[in-house]
């Protein structure tokens, strides 16, 4: 696992009388250039621990991570002929247990070039592994005076590990501290960053349910005492808003699964006039209660249309509940207009005649759980309708229409294919 670095006569330093040297020279050069380029640490990790193991002329090389809980090291890269064994076996050293133990108890490194005489070297890893260690030169990797792990090569080919390969993986050891604190940082961050978008995710929808269901539960009182007293005509008025907050209820918890997870549109050939019949059906009772009319024309859509018709119609409901909402009562408008274009694109619009979109709000109106409308709105029905049009490689657009009132067009590929 080789990453190639550009060469030129500088980087290849062949001014550099000594072969040894020389070699060092050009793995700390690539070291620093994966260290700039890399961000994925186990790669880089890997690539560290290759360039130790080369230059060193080592058998093998490890890097191991020091788990500060445990007081003990773990094998993070194990390169050479019972590589693959240790980091199965998942492997760990005490802290003060061997050469590498040592170094991580004393921070300080070792060269050990004839383990036999070596009364503190640790023979479990050799018989786990069927492996015979000769010699071993081992570094702490140190970060801020902090322990990050240790950086082992065993078994020098030809030779003995000297003072040199010793100076050689203390330079490289410093890089490998470096990069794992970063990572860890950018981690921890991460992390943070979810934990605090999760608290928000949940402070919005039991802020949305609670309306909601707030605004049901005040309907089903007022029906049940209306039921008592046989005030038939306070139940005709009560029965819309329960209704209404019902079908929020279940838009919600539809666009809380839609939104959760990524999801392939089910295209298929379609007749665009058997969605807006549907959608018509259910939100010509909604709107006639507050006077809102309904007005749709897919004249213009004369063959069938290639979408998924289940996503599509929760498109159009979230962008008719929004409508409905903004327009006004007893001259309320909401219109749906279809057509398709000679580009191939199938193109929805639906406006109303309310007040439009305050022009701050813009930019932000299909961000998840922004709403302005309280139990009236989920906030999160328009990031969803973005988010179907998307995955049907469509877009989305809104815009206030000058004379009052918002408009969303969505342009639709009508190529048949299901990709």
């Amino acid at each position: 696992m080789r990453n190639t670095v550009n060469s030129s006569e500088v980087t290849k330093f062949s001014w550099v009388k000594d072969e040894t040297t020389r070699e060092y020279l050009k793995a700390i050069y690539r070291v620093q250039h994966f260290y700039s380029t890399i961000t994925d640490l186990d790669q880089l990790l890997v690539l560290i621990t290759e360039e130790c193991k080369n230059a060193c002329e080592a058998e093998s090389a490890s890097l191991l991570l020091y788990d500060e809980k445990r007081k003990c090291l773990s094998f993070q890269v194990t390169l050479g002929p019972v590589g693959s064994d240790i980091i199965k076996k998942e492997i760990r050293i005490s802290e003060g247990t061997g050469i590498a133990g040592e170094v991580a108890l004393t921070k300080k490194p070792k060269i050990v070039n004839d383990v036999s005489k070596e009364p503190k070297f640790y023979k479990g890893v050799d018989e786990i592994t069927r492996y015979k260690t000769k010699n071993i030169l081992a570094v702490p990797i140190i970060h801020n005076k902090k322990l990050i792990g240790v950086i082992e090569v065993v078994n020098k080919k030809n030779n003995h590990f000297s003072h040199e390969d010793l100076r050689f993986l203390e330079i490289i050891a410093s890089w490998a501290g470096s990069a794992v604190v970063t990572s860890k940082l950018i981690q921890e961050k991460i992390q943070v960053e979810k934990l605090a978008t999760i608290g928000y995710t949940l402070t919005a929808l039991a802020h949305q349910l609670k309306n909601v269901l707030t605004a049901m539960v005040t309907s089903v009182e007022l029906i049940e005492k209306s039921l008592e007293k046989k005030q038939f005509q306070t139940i005709e008025k009560a029965w819309p808003v329960l209704k209404r907050t019902s079908i929020y209820i279940l838009e919600f918890v539809q666009d809380l699964l839609l939104f959760s997870k990524p999801r392939i549109p089910q295209k298929k050939q379609c007749n665009f006039y058997d969605i807006t019949t549907k959608l018509k059906e259910i939100f010509n009772d909604l709107f006639s209660t507050r006077g809102i009319k309904l007005y749709i024309d897919t004249s213009q859509v004369k063959e069938p249309v290639f979408l998924d018709p289940n996503g599509i119609f929760h498109c159009l409901t979230n962008l008719l509940i929004n409508a409905g909402e903004s327009a006004p009562q007893k001259t309320g408008e909401v219109r749906i207009i279809a057509e398709t274009k000679k580009q191939n694109l199938l193109v929805i619009t639906v406006s109303d005649n309310g007040s439009g979109i305050p022009q701050e709000e813009l930019p932000y109106i299909f961000d998840p759980f922004h709403s302005s409308k309280g139990y009236k709105g989920t906030g999160l029905g328009l990031a969803v309708t973005k988010k179907i049009v998307e995955e049907h490689n469509g877009t989305i657009e809104v815009k206030n229409i000058p004379n009052g009132g918002a408009q969303f067009i969505i342009h639709l590929p009508q190529k048949n294919e299901k990709s």
